[in-house]
């Protein structure tokens, strides 16, 4: 399949998917996917590899008797503290190498049983609602490895004659990561204080209990 026809396949957001990637001694396990195509995938991670890298992917699918491997080329590195700063999702955004016929049927069978449409509609023609997460424009590099870029760079078709520049809207997934990141956080800080002042309050009682001895 040529890389031009490949861009023109739509994204898809899969659900109980989940992807190991490596690359050298570098390995990262259980990853979500927060979409894929036939040109390429968006997976989250907070300590996403660095752009350029050569990865190995395994896709697994809960009940699949086989894991799905492929390779490919880190285009797009979001570190946690840049998705937090512009409200994107941090990861790793993958563009895959040439695909033997084998694989390519595969990974053609994984997108049609997530959107049946998924490779009959050009990513073109789709509606202008909101773009699934990872699709926008934020996840194009500032380095691009190679000629050929694959779909989780690209940015949708847009309209370059603007009147005003839109507030970004945080889609629903993401807002709630972000909040549970947040959460996480704070329970951590909690749990910190509580421990400290368990530790003032019991060297407080051994002061006071020494004085009445």
């Amino acid at each position: 399949m040529s890389g031009s026809n490949r861009r023109r396949h739509t994204r898809v957001r899969p659900r109980q998917l989940a992807t190991r990637v490596r690359s050298g001694d570098d390995l990262h396990i259980g990853l979500g996917i927060e979409n894929i195509s036939m040109g390429g995938i968006f997976v989250r991670c907070n300590t996403p590899m660095k752009v350029g890298r050569a990865v190995v992917l395994e896709i697994m699918r809960a009940g699949a008797a086989q894991k799905l491997e492929l390779e490919g080329t880190i285009t797009a590195s979001i570190s946690m503290a840049a998705a937090a700063a512009s409200h994107r999702t941090a990861g790793m955004g993958i563009s895959f190498d040439p695909l033997p016929p084998h694989v390519e049927s595969r990974l053609e069978g994984l997108i049609v049983s997530i959107d049946p449409s998924a490779l009959k509609q050009p990513a073109a023609k789709r509606s202008a609602k909101a773009p699934a997460l990872g699709e926008s424009t934020e996840l194009t590099p500032a380095f691009v490895p190679r000629s050929k870029v694959s779909d989780t760079t690209l940015p949708p078709p847009t309209n370059r004659t603007f009147i005003a520049k839109k507030p970004a809207v945080v889609p629903v997934d993401e807002e709630y990561e972000t909040l549970r990141r947040e959460l996480e956080e704070k329970d951590d800080e909690i749990a910190k204080l509580t421990a400290e002042n368990k530790k003032l309050r019991q060297r407080l009682l051994n002061l006071v209990n020494t004085g009445n001895a």
